[in-house]
């Protein structure tokens, strides 16, 4: 369950309940600021099966400049909070040009705060992200900078670290360093996203929809061909010898050919 600020619905753990009668696992992707222990106790004891907790940065200035309000503390307590349940927790560093320096901070104080993984998730240009793309996004250095951070300092905490988005060696000149565990995309397979409005789509992070369940069956829709594009291999990554390790990368924030995901199809609209 993601948002938007998911923590910001007051039945948010009745949702919780309802969703784990019914699926396998029910996982909350929020950014801390609203939990305590009243909520994160209320979220597990309804069947929430793990935690995922955004931390942009280290230094009050960053985080400000990122995000235009809160604090580092109210996030640092919501982990915290989160970790009092004894479910896994898993802090997120949302990677961009402003941040990546400030990686290993990141983690540290994730760790210190109670979180029981690490994970790196290269901003997508999406949203309002997407005005500013040619300041967020992270060079070659700064990504291949940041992931030897990460894995330096997990290595010191004895936690975890992977990409939350999967990263392509070759955005990085490179192989990814030892110890990081890099999934390629689920979207389309393992992972499918339900919209407010009832629609199905690959991914939370493209507003490409494939169907509405209203009106299709999961099964038509998820073997449409637009699904069937959306999962397949980049032709820019076949016959690449890195492929294997990465499998095309996320296709949010993948190179112009899969920016056609972009427009929705069968002329559902984008709601505002």
């Amino acid at each position: 369950m993601s948002g938007g600020e998911p923590c910001l619905r007051d039945d948010l753990s009745l949702l919780v309940g309802i969703l784990a009668r019914s699926v396998p696992e029910v996982h909350l992707a929020t950014n801390g600021t609203l939990l305590d222990g009243s909520a994160a106790g209320s979220l597990a004891g309804s069947g929430l099966a793990a935690f995922q907790i955004s931390l942009p940065a280290a230094r009050p200035p960053t985080f400000e400049g990122l995000c235009g309000c809160g604090s580092i503390d109210r996030v640092l307590r919501g982990i915290s909070a989160a970790a009092s349940t004894g479910l896994p927790v898993s802090a997120a560093l949302p990677l961009c040009s402003p941040n990546w320096a400030e990686t290993g901070d990141v983690l540290r104080l994730a760790f210190a705060s109670g979180a029981s993984s690490f994970q790196i998730i290269p901003l997508a240009p999406g949203g309002r992200a997407s005005g500013a793309w040619s300041e967020l996004r992270p060079s070659r250095d700064m990504i291949r900078g940041a992931l030897d951070m990460a894995v330096e300092g997990a290595s010191v905490a004895g936690i975890p670290v992977y990409t939350g988005i999967p990263i392509r060696g070759c955005s990085m000149g490179g192989s990814l360093p030892e110890g990081l565990v890099n999934t390629g995309c689920t979207g389309a397979g393992p992972k499918w996203a339900v919209d407010p409005w009832g629609r199905l789509r690959p991914c939370e992070q493209v507003p490409l929809t494939l169907g509405d369940f209203l009106a299709e069956s999961f099964g038509s829709m998820a073997s449409s061909q637009a699904a069937l594009e959306f999962r397949a291999l980049p032709q820019s990554c076949r016959g690449c010898g890195e492929a294997a390790a990465c499998r095309g990368g996320c296709r949010a924030a993948a190179p112009e050919e899969h920016q056609r995901h972009g427009a929705g199809v069968r002329g559902s609209p984008t709601p505002p």
